[in-house]
């Protein structure tokens, strides 16, 4: 049964990356870098990679289901048992490897969009940080009277 919390685990991971993407679509007014991946393809394959390791989680964790439910006791002696459980090893491997090739993904994208983000964004000039900095050291009533 490990084997299916590892699954569902992973399969949570690959669910609340898909969240993130469809999160960034739908504020896309802000910045064209999905507009960007979703013209060259880019995002089509990501989605592919988290529907990947949702099956084959999916997979895996209903072979583990079989295996603990001894579907198949004693049908063929011990070789069916042991090419499901051969099964759901391989599926829990590549929902692994999807799930990492999603993430990596997903942190690329993020990290594109904080740099458009930055480029965009003036940064503060040197008297509004000593503003800033001098407010750090004002006691909650000097605050109050400025």
């Amino acid at each position: 049964m490990d084997i299916v919390t590892i699954n569902a685990i992973f399969i949570g991971f690959s669910f609340t990356s898909l969240s993130l993407l469809l999160g960034l679509g739908l504020d896309s007014g802000k910045t064209k870098i999905i507009e960007d991946l979703e013209r060259i393809d880019e995002l089509e394959q990501i989605f592919r990679s988290i529907y990947k390791g949702f099956f084959s989680g999916f997979v895996s964790i209903v072979c583990a289901l079989l295996n603990v439910f001894n579907v198949f006791a004693g049908f063929a002696g011990n070789f069916v048992s042991d090419f499901i459980t051969a099964m759901q090893i391989t599926f829990l491997i590549t929902t692994m490897f999807c799930f990492l090739r999603s993430a990596i993904d997903v942190k690329d994208i993020l990290s594109r969009l904080r740099r458009t983000i930055r480029k965009k964004t003036p940064s503060p000039s040197t008297s509004e940080t000593m503003e800033i900095d001098k407010t750090k050291t004002m006691s909650p009533e000097e605050r109050l009277r400025s």
